[in-house]
């Protein structure tokens, strides 16, 4: 087997045990010994036959933070920049996430959780909420929408 096969063969196992960005898989195949050639042309075939795709580890990724940490946008952009997303792509995502209902089923949890830890001000309540990751505006929508539930 030539050694780009097998560096192909190596990413697409890589894959099968878990979606990555490029950026991550080309680390891990480089710090598996594999050259930079090697490397661009498994990845470059991984992408054409539509098995590597930062835009859908991305989407992924926002769901899951969503169902688990019920993080903002801000968090969200910067975690997918930091796991290797372009900003480009991972701001294209992040918009696309919190226009849909799920972004605000999880503004609501993180509401609930918040409210876990006792009675507060509406202004402490904002306060975590912003180090979520959600905008100011879209606080005040919530706790409009909902404020009688929160005190």
């Amino acid at each position: 087997m030539k050694p780009q096969d097998f560096c192909y063969e190596k990413a697409l196992s890589l894959l099968a045990s878990a979606e990555h960005t490029r950026k991550g898989l080309s680390r891990k195949l480089t710090a598996r010994g594999f050259g930079e050639e090697e490397v661009s042309g498994a990845l470059r075939r991984l992408a054409e036959e539509k098995l590597l795709d930062d835009r859908r580890y991305a989407e992924l990724w926002i769901g899951f933070r969503q169902r688990r940490k019920q993080e903002g946008a801000r968090l969200l952009l910067e975690g997918l920049v930091k796991k290797g997303v372009d900003r480009r792509t991972a701001g294209e995502a992040v918009r696309s996430a919190s226009s849909a209902p799920e972004y605000q089923e999880a503004l609501a949890r993180a509401c609930e959780r918040i409210l876990k830890d006792g009675p507060m001000r509406k202004e402490e309540i904002v306060s975590r909420l912003l180090r979520k990751g959600f905008t100011l505006s879209e606080i005040r929508n919530h706790l409009e929408k909902f404020g009688q539930e929160y005190g």
